[in-house]
């Protein structure tokens, strides 16, 4: 079957444009009463054989093969695509067919994401005699509370990072989070190792970028284990109804995320939750309505068979500093051991 274009008139006309156009800019248009009458002819012999073609081109059949060997006698491997291919294309070409809109692109890894914040915090006492006479003179102050940057991604497909630095914190800077973790771990779900928030509470979960105020209550500080070093797990079942946690650390910890000891020091903690109602009413006045339950655990044996329970203010700022002459320790490197602030 011979092959169709609808643009052959248009690429016809040109092509006989172009003969007419050549002949008259090379020798001028002859008549049949000047001289090169010979050459008018040839050009109206060619000008009709162009017009045969287009014809043949027209014609419901279609230009003839040149016997079975399926080559096209015309000039069809030389015209433009058809006009519906034209549309809606850059400069009259039809781009390559792309497979990017179907075909995702796998991520490359590692990959990182970089994130921050602060708080800062500023503190102005006013003391009458008998409170200055009973509490001393508490010193105004101000300073960053917290201030963090982090870094956090992925190495593989199922395993996953994160590392945080404080430089807010005495002893600046110090680790928050550093840990890292292998998901889809069958029965176990996610596998974490490192220093993270153990699973206890749900003040301990949530982060200080959320809460109402700028420090956690007493309670937390007293009785509540936070960050550590360890290894746990945690899952949730298939409906997120029900979530569960649990993880094995140590209990003992400085602000470096260190801690020594031979002498007991290891601790355990697990958290489970479960969503006994939901509905939404999908009403801007009224859209949610649950009831979320949990209950955690904490068992430690205390490093030295000691334990000491502390707090800081619910309101703080200060400065951190070595007093003079103080013991370096074991490790006989000095280390900052004193805070002087509102405490």
């Amino acid at each position: 079957m011979a092959r169709r274009s609808a643009t052959s008139p248009f690429w016809a006309t040109i092509l006989v444009a172009t003969l007419l156009s050549g002949k008259g800019y090379a020798q001028g248009f002859s008549t049949p009463d000047e001289p090169g009458t010979t050459d008018f002819r040839e050009l109206v012999d060619r000008l009709n054989a162009v017009e045969a073609e287009l014809r043949d081109l027209k014609s419901p059949g279609g230009p003839a093969n040149d016997g079975d060997s399926g080559v096209v006698s015309t000039h069809a491997e030389f015209l433009p695509p058809p006009p519906a291919i034209l549309e809606g294309t850059q400069f009259g070409y039809a781009p390559t067919p792309s497979t990017a809109a179907t075909t995702p692109v796998p991520p490359k890894f590692p990959t990182v994401q970089v994130n921050g914040f602060f708080q800062a915090d500023a503190i102005y006492f006013d003391q009458s005699n008998g409170n200055r006479l009973q509490l001393g003179d508490i010193q105004d102050g101000a300073g960053f509370r917290r201030t963090r940057l982090s870094a956090s991604g992925a190495v593989a497909p199922n395993v996953n990072y994160f590392v945080q630095m404080d430089f807010g914190f005495f002893g600046r800077p110090t680790f928050t989070d550093v840990w890292g973790e292998v998901k889809e771990v069958p029965w176990l779900g996610t596998v974490r190792a490192g220093q993270w928030k153990q699973p206890y509470g749900l003040e301990v979960q949530t982060s200080v970028r959320y809460q109402t105020f700028m420090e956690r209550s007493l309670l937390f500080q007293t009785f509540d284990p936070f960050r550590h070093i360890g290894i746990g797990f945690y899952n949730n079942s298939p409906d997120e109804n029900w979530t569960w946690a649990m993880s094995g650390f140590r209990v003992g910890q400085d602000q470096f995320g260190n801690d020594i000891g031979d002498n007991g020091g290891w601790s355990t903690a697990g958290r489970l939750t479960h969503l006994l109602y939901f509905h939404d009413y999908q009403d801007a006045a009224k859209r949610l309505e649950y009831l979320h339950v949990g209950g955690a655990f904490w068992f430690g044996d205390p490093g030295n068979d000691s334990f000491r329970y502390a707090t800081i203010p619910e309101a703080f700022v200060g400065a951190f500093g070595a007093p003079a002459g103080s013991v370096p320790g074991t490790s006989n490197v000095n280390v900052p051991s004193i805070a002087n602030g509102t405490a």
